[in-house]
């Protein structure tokens, strides 16, 4: 329920800091969203989507602690 509000947070600061609230392209804004809990259930779902962001994850620490090294 927090992610849901989250996003509707979201949405609602970029409401309030655009120049023109009324041309706001609405359907661009639920594809946003769309493609958004698409790639939630995507990465909850199949496992070899999990299996390439952990692979990812392991890279990017890896860069981390190479950087923290020096």
């Amino acid at each position: 329920m927090r992610g849901l509000a989250g996003i509707a947070a979201l949405l609602l600061f970029a409401w309030l800091i655009s120049e023109n609230k009324r041309v706001i392209p609405l359907r661009v804004v639920i594809a946003g969203v769309a493609l958004q809990f698409a790639l939630a259930f995507v990465l909850l779902r199949f496992p070899l989507a999990e299996k390439a962001f952990l692979l990812l994850n392991d890279a990017v620490q890896a860069l981390q602690k190479a950087t923290d090294a020096g």
